[in-house]
């Protein structure tokens, strides 16, 4: 199952702002993973809480050298709005306003006496959504630190802000700026830093829409770019 850790991944892509989720999410997404996960859901906070074996793992054969152990915590509380409209990240001209916050927390433990894979691996991540009614806006903020038993700890962070804005009934204008500090030890390595702008057409819902976006990389693109469609020149 999709490990609740970053809002972005628990929207399925079809119900995406822009063509693609950004790349703060791919180079901080937990992803699939095996495990156990309990719910519980009320009127207006939710919270996940699952046992696994560990970030992006779920696409991995069962005797992959992974981890000894993971876990994942997430709570989510809605001040206004239905659940059913934060499924998605667009806000329809006549839909309920609704503002909803959230948090979640990772961690694990490399497998260990296997040397190369013995990452401690902790992240925590804070976001927020809200609509109004023709108008959108998500922000978010995540931070990770990855301890090897080879090498030295690193601790990336960063931060992305996304909004929405509808012309007319069917017409979408949007915009999303992403930066994160990969704390790479290599200082070629540029800071993520980019912008995207798009437009979305709503034919009939998200059943049937056209979406078109442009990106600019303040900087060159660095690690996971290649998996949003991102290309250095």
């Amino acid at each position: 199952f999709k490990d609740p850790f970053l809002r972005e991944d628990m929207v399925n892509a079809e119900y995406q702002l822009a063509v693609e989720r950004s790349n703060l999410n791919y180079n901080f997404t937990t992803g699939y993973v095996d495990g156990i996960m309990a719910t519980y859901e009320a009127d207006q906070f939710r919270v996940f809480g699952n046992y696994s074996d560990g970030a992006n793992s779920g696409q991995l054969t069962w005797n992959n050298v992974d981890t000894d152990y993971a876990f994942t915590v997430r709570g989510e509380f809605m001040f206004s709005g239905t659940w059913d409209q934060f499924k998605d990240f667009t806000s329809p001209r006549g839909s309920e306003s609704g503002i909803l916050v959230g948090a979640a927390f990772h961690w694990e433990r490399g497998e260990y006496g296997t040397i190369l894979t013995e990452n401690d691996i902790m992240g925590f991540t804070v976001d927020a959504s809200a609509e109004f009614g023709g108008f959108n806006l998500y922000g978010a903020f995540v931070y990770s630190s990855v301890d090897p038993s080879i090498g030295t700890t690193t601790d990336p962070l960063g931060f992305l802000i996304q909004a929405g804005f509808y012309l007319d009934e069917t017409w979408e204008l949007y915009a999303r700026y992403e930066w994160a500090d990969y704390d790479n030890p290599d200082p070629a390595v540029d800071d993520l830093s980019a912008l995207t702008f798009g437009v979305n057409k709503y034919f009939h819902g998200h059943n049937a829409k056209w979406t078109t976006d442009f990106g600019w990389g303040v900087n060159a693109m660095e690690a996971g770019s290649d998996l949003t469609g991102w290309r250095n020149s």
